[in-house]
């Protein structure tokens, strides 16, 4: 092979030479040249937004000899690869343009029996480079490379012309204009064709010229999302532990960062960082990383898993997706349709659910449910590639609008829902995820939005600002969903005046309760709703404002009663001694326990609403905090005698708030 005129980067330092000086052994273990070249490759491309490149071609046109001759770096790491001569799994190098930018290369597979890697490695990248063999023209898996690109809405790219050093100049222009038909119809059909020889060196100024016309057009990605690493490769290192790879596709990531495997939520920590090879604090969008994480085994992490910051990423059994069905595809996409679905590097056997009537024609478009085999790691829009299993084959593609969909039918306000949840227009999409009854939170939105807290947060305020939305402390909910939440509470009131007419209302946590709210935001809807003349509190009870129950003919006996209660609160006097000291009969205890004021516990204790509520919040957080509770802890808690813990946890009990388990309690299922 003759040298190219190109110079090649020197020497890079392995992994080994690289964590043991991040982790402060190179003194001890690296030679003084490695330690040097650690030192010096140190932060090299911090800071920067690097664009990556993808190759994607039939089996040996010459796309692992390209990479190798403009990059200097073998992508063929495997020694299966070396000996048969043919790429099986993903390669990554890395090089400078001529204009300075650095870029990585993405090597994939060729051969058919490996497109699910190729798919590993496509997912993410910026620009192709489509190499075809001039011998042999475009093949059956040129074609397949061609699909997965458009699916992936990949949108810049240059054919190389590869082997021109085999044929004559007539043949080069006759496969030129074979290549340039087989791209007529598609999103890179204006691609550049550059004849090349990976042999003479031959058209390779030339296509690096062109590359650097296509990055140039290229912008930065999205900042905002928050830092999100499929991962493609995981190994051991002796000494170091577990090392992840991937192409960073969101966020940033630093040295010493939490992580969280999704799926399965285990958790470790970013012990050293590695962008290129070169040792790094932190690493940007597109860059290729390595990271030595700590806490983490190499059988806890697998090829297709998402190394994420903890509690970003949705783990999820099913998406709803907006997918288009290729022209070329022998059949539509129906209900029931078994597949396989790759998103990002991950690959999961999925069921189809159409959403939009009952199929999708090829070449047509529409929304469908997947419901994977197993859960996966997924942030919305990010794409999604169908493929039949046997004869294998790309059928279609699309960008997921919901990583985490409600389990019920769609109609046709859900379907406007899903476009505006794949609007890239953040406020658009911001609303759409908050559509829905329950109020949700800045974190839960910036989870579904594939956005970091902060930007979720700030998008939020500005949904209010504009009216299409309502903040209860730390919750938000949509102008239609507030009127809903407060339709359905005016009608739950109506009900319950109606059966307990001599109420004054019903108990605020009972309420709370049934619409499903947390303490924090429920507090905020019912100052809301008060101040909206919705509804009535008094006390601990809530009511419609024209609402009139109660026993106010008797209210100055019933007011002492609680008083005597409240005088011994965890420890209150029989309910029979305490209304004979008020001049009462039995019926004020009735009356008492229907208005809610008053709760009957054990045959002759009643404890005031009040009371009983705080009680049941202390003992229902010390389990959850604790995992259990005793008799005796509560007694002690309380300051009270075992007969009046062991009633208020029987109480409980029968409420299915707690629940016995030998001598102790546990959450009940209404907890």
């Amino acid at each position: 092979m003759a040298p190219s005129s190109r110079e090649y980067p020197p020497s890079v330092p392995n992994f080994e030479l690289c964590f043991r000086a991040l982790s402060g052994d190179a003194g001890r273990s690296c030679t003084k040249s490695a330690q040097i070249q650690c030192r010096t490759g140190h932060v090299r491309y911090e800071g920067v937004t690097v664009k990556v490149i993808g190759t994607a071609g039939h089996i040996d046109h010459g796309k692992s000899t390209l990479v190798r001759h403009l990059t200097g770096i073998d992508p063929d790491r495997l020694e299966e690869e070396k000996r048969r001569g043919m790429t099986i799994d993903l390669g990554f190098a890395w090089f400078s343009m001529p204009s300075g930018e650095t870029v990585s290369v993405v090597d994939v597979p060729g051969h058919e029996r490996f497109v699910k890697t190729m798919l590993a490695g496509a997912a993410g990248i910026d620009m192709a480079l489509v190499v075809i063999a001039v011998d042999e023209g475009v093949m059956p898996q040129t074609r397949e490379h061609l699909d997965i690109l458009e699916l992936l809405e990949v949108r810049r790219g240059v054919v190389a012309l590869t082997k021109t050093d085999l044929v004559d100049e007539e043949w080069v222009g006759l496969i030129t204009d074979q290549v340039r038909e087989a791209l007529s119809h598609r999103i890179l059909g204006r691609m550049a064709i550059v004849p090349v020889s990976s042999v003479t060196g031959a058209g390779i100024d030339t296509l690096l010229a062109r590359m650097s016309f296509e990055l140039a057009k290229i912008g930065d990605r999205p900042q905002a999302t928050v830092h999100y690493l499929p991962v493609d490769r995981v190994f051991a290192m002796k000494g170091f532990g577990t090392v992840l790879t991937g192409t960073l596709q969101g966020g940033e990531i630093r040295q010493g960062d939490p992580i969280e495997i999704v799926p399965g939520g285990r958790r470790g920590r970013i012990r050293g960082l590695q962008t290129h090879n070169n040792l790094a604090e932190r690493a940007a969008v597109g860059d290729r990383v390595a990271l030595n994480v700590v806490g983490l085994s190499r059988d806890d992490v697998r090829r297709g898993d998402v190394a994420a910051e903890p509690g970003t990423i949705v783990e999820t059994d099913h998406v709803d997706a907006f997918v288009r069905v290729l022209p070329e595809a022998r059949a539509p996409l129906v209900h029931g349709a078994q597949v396989m679905a790759h998103l990002g590097a991950a690959e999961r056997s999925a069921a189809i659910r159409v959403l939009s009537g009952s199929v999708i024609e090829p070449g047509s478009s529409g929304w469908v449910r997947l419901r994977f085999g197993d859960s996966v790691g997924v942030i919305r829009r990010q794409h999604v590639v169908l493929r039949v299993p046997a004869p294998g084959r790309t059928i279609a593609g699309g960008l997921v609008a919901d990583p985490s969909p409600a389990r019920r039918r769609i109609d046709a306000a859900g379907l406007e829902r899903l476009e505006s949840l794949l609007s890239d227009n953040l406020h658009i999409a911001a609303e759409a995820a908050l559509s829905g009854r329950r109020p949700r939170t800045a974190p839960e939105i910036a989870r579904l939005l594939g956005v970091d807290v902060e930007t979720s947060s700030r998008t939020l305020n500005h949904v209010v600002a504009n009216g299409c939305a309502r903040r209860l402390s730390n919750s938000y909910v949509t102008g239609a969903g507030w009127q809903q939440m407060t339709e359905r509470i005016r009608a739950k009131l109506a009900k319950y005046h109606e059966t307990f007419p001599s109420r004054r209302g019903m108990p605020r946590e009972e309420l709370r309760r049934k619409v499903g709210w947390t303490v924090d935001t429920w507090s905020a809807a019912l100052t809301a709703l008060e101040r909206d003349e919705t509804v009535r509190t008094r006390d601990s009870v809530v009511s419609l404002p024209d609402h009139r129950g109660g026993i106010d003919d008797r209210r100055e006996q019933a007011d002492r009663v609680i008083a005597l209660l409240r005088q011994t609160p965890y420890a209150p006097p029989a309910a029979s001694a305490a209304i004979g000291q008020v001049g009462a009969d039995s019926s004020l205890l009735l009356a008492m326990v229907e208005e809610g004021s008053l709760v009957r516990v054990d045959e002759d204790l009643y404890f005031d609403r009040e009371t009983l509520e705080a009680m049941t919040v202390r003992v229902l957080d010390s389990i959850r905090s604790e995992g259990q509770v005793t008799v005796a802890q509560v007694r002690d808690a309380f300051g009270t005698s075992r007969k009046y813990a062991l009633a208020t946890l029987e109480y409980l009990d029968g409420e299915h708030l707690t629940r016995r388990i030998g001598e102790a309690r546990i959450l009940g299922s209404k907890a």
